[in-house]
């Protein structure tokens, strides 16, 4: 069995490229087991000329890889978190990402993301489960990052008050 696990990143937009997506998720199962190390040689021999120089495999072509890579498993669980903070190509890049659990029966897929629109498109087979955060989780998360700055010295409320108002109008 194996997992690989990607998060789209909203402060980094190399995280938000279909091929550094599935790039990483085909090296985390590489890495799990010896014989996809023989599947990465045959892709590298299809991708590179007789003169070395090497052509860049398409978003498809990792896909069609992961496929290949799930054989060794019995179980293979892809999980995508942050779909929407991907900033272009959102729709594209998910129906990529949705493609690997369609072409092979031993991968299971997570993806999670904001409610969007173009996104829902692309997952509306898919089975949606809505989460949201408590009023007591989002407080305590506050309060949490209210004392870590205080103690990093980079906050100061020496009003209690103060520091209530602030934690409350935070929290609604």
């Amino acid at each position: 069995k194996a997992l690989a696990f990607f998060y789209c990143d909203y402060k980094d937009s190399s995280t938000h490229n279909a091929s550094t997506i599935l790039g990483s998720l085909a090296r985390q199962l590489i890495m799990r087991h010896e014989d996809c190390f023989d599947n990465l040689s045959i892709f590298y021999q299809e991708h590179i000329s007789s003169d070395r120089s090497i052509r860049t495999p398409s978003p498809e072509e990792i896909c069609q890889l992961i496929s290949q890579l799930s054989t060794h498993f019995t179980a293979v669980m892809i999980v995508v978190d942050g779909l929407d903070e991907i900033t272009h190509d959102r729709a594209e890049v998910s129906r990529l990402l949705t493609s690997l659990h369609t072409t092979s029966s031993s991968i299971k897929t997570l993806f999670s993301s904001r409610p969007e629109v173009d996104i829902g498109h692309v997952l509306n087979e898919f089975q949606t489960i809505s989460i949201a955060a408590q009023s007591s989780d989002i407080r305590l998360y506050i309060a949490s990052e209210i004392e870590r700055r205080t103690a990093d010295m980079r906050l100061e409320i020496n009003d209690p008050p103060l520091k209530e108002h602030i934690m409350t109008t935070l929290a609604s």
